[in-house]
């Protein structure tokens, strides 16, 4: 299966510094439906979603699995399992 990865990061403006340490983002691009395992973290994380949603594990939302337009993620101690269609 071909794939496509590519990140970006920046750091935030002084405004908003002191709570927000950086920004990322990324494009992901598959042949077909990809599965992973996100490792707990010790950082909160927000995703907003540009494409296609990601189904998450433990979450769903009234009109399917997916989390059309983002989520927002908290500290963990066990991963959780992210899936997308392609």
């Amino acid at each position: 299966m071909a794939a496509h990865w590519e990140t970006a990061m920046r750091r935030t403006t002084p405004a908003v510094r002191g709570i927000v340490a950086r920004l990322y983002g990324y494009d992901e691009r598959t042949d077909g439906p990809s599965r992973r395992d996100e490792m707990p973290t010790h950082r909160a994380t927000i995703i907003i979603e540009l494409g296609p949603p990601l189904q998450v594990d433990g979450l769903e939302r009234a009109a399917g699995r997916g989390c059309e337009g983002g989520f927002a993620s908290g500290l963990s101690e066990a991963p959780v399992r992210t899936e997308h269609d392609g």
